[in-house]
């Protein structure tokens, strides 16, 4: 009797002890500093769109911190970025280290490769991603905490189908990056485009680690070569599915004359070619014969904000993967605050309470079964004359596109230059991408290293990135852009005609280049770290490249004086 009394009365000791403590957890506001992973590609393939990413999330994070402290939080939110390079090995080494300081939520990560090798990690350790740009449809599963604010390529692939169409394309042949997103995107136009009786070739699926695509791209030429015996090269459509390598491929295709004249369809991956500060070949390749595809930005105040915030920082205009960063960013502080927890469930069940309030920079953010954004509509941008013009809208619902009047390349317009000329007078100032802002690339030392994806190029942005965190490095970047590209564009194109050139430039900046890593260890959030690495770094580099050859030239002159001296003596 008294054995069974106690034991009673120790269950229930317990369970009011257990209770206790989870309504203490549950009304205990969360104190101290929240973190979150963010995993974005500043450097690699994707660096183009991860340090867009890496602009609007700093943005957000200063923002959120701003709302909770008008809402009196006893937490600051703060971000862990990690760059993964657009690598999935480095992607699943970046997921380790967040989830080694306890953090549980994530941004990120970029492409789809990505994410397929970090979703098994991430689901056995109950963490929650919320991906910005990851599409391929192998990855939209219901019911798992991995979501994504951006439509799965079946969304996007029927837009790259129909571009072909209206063009008068019959026959396709793909060049694709061969990784989840890749792969996923051309069997998903390969689908759409076949079934309205076009005919899809086997292509070139290439390397996602290759910084040389000759091979690849003489196999494209004899593709062609071969196809235009039976078929009209007006009929012969080119699909290109890249990363950032899509300027580099163009240094290989400008090779070969009959890759020229052709329709060529690409994704907004390839948003930094074209614009005064790109590279020379690849706009002059692409101009007049390249459409692409982008998610339609929304229309909202909050969208026109981050755009101009983007730009001022970067020279590029944003595309929406770093809204969406953007946007996750909030989502899961808004949803951490509403849950007073960081509990990836909690968090993950908080987020529909948030997403149905929220009218954020994506306006009103639905999500399907498999936690990915519903749907989306497109805009189509074509290459003319060196600027990015908006030629066209795809509305989902009604799988139409419908021309504004300044297109070309459509089905009975005239062919060739005299169909791209026909366009200039319908141009207006608001249909033009503007990516010519100074300040959006080292033109020198890309034409020196031969590529964007060179890791001295990639070194030489992650410091550029890194100064403008501050008002100082800003304040100095805007100055230095003005004297840069008053003479850049001359010396790249000088480098480009002649290799001998290009090797003296290159062997010439490469001390600079080194001497530049000394601002890697300055704290982008510390102005007198920046100051004080900043005046170390530019006293270096004068000392290397004034004060040294000044002091050579003088002990030359001195000792040949002497030298004539005694002749004379």
């Amino acid at each position: 009797m008294n054995i069974r009394f106690y034991i009673i009365f120790a269950t229930c000791l317990f369970t009011i002890s257990v209770g206790s403590a989870v309504a203490q957890t549950e009304d205990q506001p969360l104190e101290g500093t929240v973190q979150v992973g963010a995993l974005i590609p500043i450097t690699g393939g994707g660096s183009n769109h991860g340090q867009d990413v890496r602009v609007t999330l700093d943005l957000a994070e200063k923002e959120i911190n701003q709302y909770l402290q008008e809402q009196e939080a006893s937490w600051k939110f703060e971000l862990i970025i990690e760059d993964t390079q657009t690598s999935p090995v480095l992607a699943l080494e970046s997921i380790e280290a967040i989830k080694a300081h306890g953090v549980d939520l994530v941004i990120g990560p970029y492409s789809s490769a990505e994410l397929r090798n970090v979703m098994g990690y991430a689901t056995s350790n109950d963490m929650l991603l919320i991906s910005y740009a990851s599409m391929a449809t192998t990855l939209a599963i219901p019911g798992d905490n991995i979501f994504r604010f951006v439509p799965d390529a079946s969304h996007h692939a029927p837009v790259n189908a129909r571009i072909f169409e209206e063009m008068g394309i019959t026959h396709v042949i793909p060049i694709w990056r061969g990784d989840a997103w890749g792969d996923d995107m051309a069997e998903n136009t390969k689908k759409d485009f076949e079934m309205n009786g076009g005919t899809f070739h086997d292509g070139i699926r290439y390397n996602p680690e290759a910084i040389e695509f000759s091979s690849e791209i003489a196999l494209l030429s004899d593709q062609v070569e071969k196809l235009s015996e039976t078929v009209d090269r007006n009929k012969i459509g080119i699909l290109l599915l890249t990363f950032s390598e899509g300027v580099h491929i163009a240094q290989y295709t400008y090779q070969y004359e009959n890759l020229f004249g052709l329709e060529w369809v690409g994704i907004d991956t390839l948003v930094n070619v074209g614009g005064e500060k790109s590279d020379r070949i690849s706009s002059e390749f692409y101009d007049s014969q390249i459409s692409i595809s982008l998610l339609s930005p929304p229309e909202n105040p909050t969208y026109d904000m981050i755009s101009e915030h983007v730009f001022e920082m970067s020279g590029r205009q944003p595309i929406i993967y770093s809204i969406s960063a953007y946007e996750a960013a909030w989502v899961l502080a808004l949803s951490i605050y509403a849950a007073n927890s960081t509990d990836s469930n909690l968090v993950a069940a908080a987020m529909q309470g948030v997403l149905e309030e929220r009218d954020g920079a994506l306006g009103k953010i639905v999500l399907n079964e498999a936690g990915d954004l519903a749907s989306s509509n497109y805009v189509i941008w074509q290459l003319k004359n060196n600027k990015w013009i908006h030629t066209g809208n795809y509305t989902s619902e009604t799988d139409i596109i419908t021309w504004n009047d300044n297109a070309f390349g459509m089905m009975g317009m005239v062919d060739g230059d005299e169909m791209a000329s026909s366009v200039d007078d319908k141009i207006n100032d608001t249909d033009i991408m503007d990516n010519t802002k100074e300040g959006g690339g080292c033109l020198i030392a890309t034409a020196a290293f031969g590529s964007e994806l060179a890791p001295q190029i990639q070194s030489l942005r992650q410091v550029r990135s890194d100064i403008l965190q501050t008002n100082t490095g800003t304040s100095f970047m805007e100055w230095f852009n003005t004297f840069y590209y008053s003479f850049s564009p001359e010396i790249a194109d000088l480098e480009r005609e002649s290799s001998e050139i290009r090797w003296l430039v290159r062997t010439a900046i490469t001390p600079a280049v080194h001497i530049l890593g000394i601002m890697s260890i300055a704290d982008p959030d510390s102005e007198i770290s920046v100051v004080v690495l900043g005046t170390i770094t530019i006293l270096t580099i004068a000392g290397l490249y004034v004060i040294l050859p000044v002091l050579v030239a003088w002990v030359i002159q001195s000792r040949l004086y002497s030298t004539h001296k005694l002749l004379r003596g």
